[in-house]
């Protein structure tokens, strides 16, 4: 079935986008789901790390001072879907699809 997916020229991906603590635990999760962090047939990897984003707060020339987001934060694309096992294993750094994405694919 894995042959399959990867002839198609377009196949279907499934993206989640990952949030844990810091790098160690994202990549630890990962590893536990059995998804590798180097590219594969199967699997994209795309480390972020820390989001900033713009403060409440501004600078002395008025520009928004940057804060980070909560977390460490990573994408994950995948041709075939999470098992159940998988999903399992990795709920609790899955979070919802951003709104405003800061790393989308391509």
């Amino acid at each position: 079935m894995g042959a399959a997916m990867t002839d198609e020229p377009n196949p279907p991906f499934h993206d989640h986008w990952l949030r844990g603590n810091d790098e160690a635990q994202v990549r630890s999760a990962l590893a536990e789901a059995g998804i590798a962090t180097l590219p594969t047939d199967r699997s994209s990897f795309d480390p972020i790390g820390t989001i900033w984003v713009d403060g409440p707060d501004v600078d002395s020339e008025g520009n928004p001072i940057p804060v980070p987001l909560d977390g460490w934060h990573a994408n994950l694309r995948m041709t075939i879907p999470l098992s159940d096992e998988q999903a399992q294993a990795l709920a609790f750094i899955l979070i919802p699809k951003p709104a405003h994405p800061v790393r989308v694919w391509a």
